[in-house]
């Protein structure tokens, strides 16, 4: 009598298992379509960094809020070909918003105004790109819709050369992380 007993009792607790282990993995499958649809993992490989000291960045694909000095994930758009292949992830940081005035000559940048407030200054990649550092000089105001992005190194391929980059090119936010 008691091994029917016992029987009974293992039968009753099998389908509230397999309930709990179906709810669990559902679960665990969404929160991992969570994560991955929202976060993507950034790598920066290059020798020279243009954000030291870090190299890995999270990039929050379904935040799109974009202010001042936000450090943002885009790719990489036809003009910055002569590094970059159109597409690739590239992370910088938004120094100029649309309506500002950004002017870049030989020496400084400055936006609004006010001196770029970074240790970036100058056109170091010029001659390396093929022109004249005069080839690079910029009086403009930031289009609607497009923003103004720079490392945080002078040999920082960015905005300085290439010009502005587009809302519709924004992959998400970036945060360092290592």
């Amino acid at each position: 009598m008691q091994n029917n007993r016992a029987s009974k009792a293992e039968q009753s607790t099998r389908p509230r298992f397999a309930r709990r282990a179906g709810l669990a993995l559902i679960v665990i499958l969404a929160g991992a379509w969570y994560i991955h649809d929202r976060y993507r993992i950034g790598i920066d490989d290059q020798v020279d960094s243009c954000l030291p000291p870090y190299r890995w960045f999270i990039i929050d694909r379904w935040d799109r809020r974009i202010e001042r000095y936000d450090l943002i994930a885009f790719r990489a758009i036809e003009p910055m070909q002569a590094l970059f292949p159109q597409g690739q992830t590239v992370i910088k940081r938004v120094m100029g918003l649309p309506g500002d005035r950004v002017i870049v000559d030989e020496e400084t940048i400055t936006i609004n105004g006010w001196s770029a407030e970074r240790r970036v200054c100058g056109l170091v990649l010029a001659p390396k790109l093929g022109h004249p550092p005069q080839h690079y000089i910029r009086n403009l105001i930031v289009p609607a819709g497009r923003y103004w992005v720079m490392g945080e190194t002078d040999n920082s391929y960015d905005s300085r050369y290439w010009g502005t980059v587009g809302a519709t090119d924004i992959i998400g936010q970036a945060h360092a992380v290592y």
